[in-house]
């Protein structure tokens, strides 16, 4: 698997998208004592993936262009 791939993968989808999930699961069913966002967990869980992925992929290619500011 070639760097950018895991990238998206691991720190989009997997670290962000499903730590998103899950604190927004625990602040409208615990806190808010409300329903679940997107009717289930499981479209909560994978609606957060891609949307984890799209973000992995735009902090890749924005952490690409700005590598000489680092």
């Amino acid at each position: 698997m070639n760097e950018k791939l895991k990238w998206i993968l691991v720190k989009g989808g997997l670290c962000f998208g499903l730590s998103f999930a899950l604190i927004s699961y625990v602040w409208q069913v615990q806190i808010k004592e409300e329903t679940i966002p997107f009717g289930s967990v499981g479209g909560l869980v994978f609606i957060s993936i891609i949307m984890g992925l799209a973000w992995g992929a735009a902090m890749y290619n924005w952490v690409g262009k700005n590598k000489s500011d680092l």
